[in-house]
């Protein structure tokens, strides 16, 4: 399976009053696998928009979106195939920012619907995924007894279960206190960089992107503004232009 590639990808979310509408434009990126990605950028530049294309949950009105040859989500009037959502399931597992809980299962068993795209329980796969996110001793307690950071090591352990090519993360770490958000991250660039999966996360701290990331994009308005290595991206003009702050 080759790289997760958006070409030249243009999505709007409908107007609302006055207010332009929302969404990206022109995002051309590969994500590779065997590499830890983060997007970053201020609240509303298209971080979760550019992540929900990435993975197929919403369809590019310009550019299209592959996933090596297997997967081809385009725009204009060509077949959607990303309408496989099986197939593509199982290629791509993806966390959502916020997510309810509708049910009081055990957390085992909200751990092993990662496994639901593979037909099969994947026991080691959803020991493994609750090791790495230490949940193991969750496995018998129901989720809503659970704090909210537990909660969400619980709901990225059930995205990794799946086993799938590439993890695209919304914010994974952001309700996890400082200990946790550097183990987490850790064991994504393990997943990434010894398991040759692609990991790409949506981030706020640009000293985590700097520290874990191999490849940074950095969106303002909804556009690309710079995509590299951290010491490539993050210049003091950037971190200016970009988050109107000045680098010390």
């Amino acid at each position: 399976m080759n790289d997760l590639t958006l070409s030249h990808v243009d999505f709007s979310y409908p107007q609302i009053g006055q207010q332009p509408p929302k969404g990206v434009r022109d995002i051309s990126v590969a994500f590779a696998r065997g590499r830890l990605t983060a997007l970053v950028g201020e609240n509303g530049s298209g971080k979760s928009t550019c992540l929900k294309l990435a993975a197929g949950l919403l369809s590019p009105q310009k550019g299209q979106v592959r996933l090596g040859d297997a997967l081809d989500n385009s725009g204009g009037d060509k077949k959607d195939a990303f309408a496989d959502t099986g197939a593509r399931a199982r290629h791509i597992a993806y966390l959502p920012q916020f997510q309810p809980l509708l049910w009081s299962l055990l957390c085992r068993d909200i751990v092993a619907l990662g496994r639901l795209p593979h037909a099969c329980k994947g026991g080691e796969s959803v020991s493994r995924a609750m090791a790495d996110c230490d949940v193991a001793d969750f496995a018998d307690t129901p989720i809503d007894a659970l704090s909210g950071g537990e909660q969400a090591r619980v709901l990225l352990a059930r995205a990794l279960a799946g086993d799938a090519d590439f993890y695209l993360l919304d914010e994974p770490v952001r309700s996890l206190d400082l200990r946790r958000q550097i183990e987490i991250l850790t064991m994504l660039r393990g997943r990434a960089t010894q398991s040759g999966k692609g990991v790409v996360v949506v981030l706020h701290d640009l000293a985590h992107a700097a520290r874990f990331c191999d490849d940074v994009l950095v969106l303002k308005h909804g556009r690309p503004v710079a995509y590299g290595s951290p010491d490539d991206v993050f210049t003091p003009t950037l971190l200016r232009t970009t988050f109107g702050v000045e680098a010390i």
